[in-house]
């Protein structure tokens, strides 16, 4: 199935298909969009059982007591290592942050969104 996503400069997204892969490609929902601002838009196929992961910066850009952040490899490690339901995923994504923080205070928000294609 096609999808198409406009790019607003405030998440990315993942796609996995037997992995999860970090797309090119910036996502955003265009909620609060800016007058005259551009935005790019690309489009996508997903497969029945792909799985979409979009996040905000402040989940791998989350910090230890070490003041080290997440980064892409530990986040697709653990985003690899989770079931692909996508509440279980978010789960587990929320436990790999906080427990790689160690308790270390945020300054960002972690948002993310998790959709599994099932076909039609």
């Amino acid at each position: 199935m096609k999808r198409i996503v406009t790019e607003g400069g405030l998440s990315k997204k993942i796609l996995k298909l037997s992995v999860f892969l970090v797309s090119t490609v910036l996502v955003a929902c265009t909620v609060g969009a800016i007058k005259n601002q551009e935005y790019m838009d690309d489009s996508f196929i997903m497969n029945a059982k792909d799985v979409l992961f979009v996040y905000t910066d402040g989940l791998n850009e989350a910090k230890n007591t070490n003041d080290e952040m997440l980064g892409q490899d530990r986040m697709l490690k653990a985003l690899n290592l989770a079931d692909d339901d996508p509440q279980e995923l978010i789960v587990s994504m929320k436990k790999a942050v906080n427990d790689f923080a160690n308790g270390a205070q945020q300054f960002d928000d972690l948002t993310m969104l998790a959709i599994r294609y099932n076909g039609i």
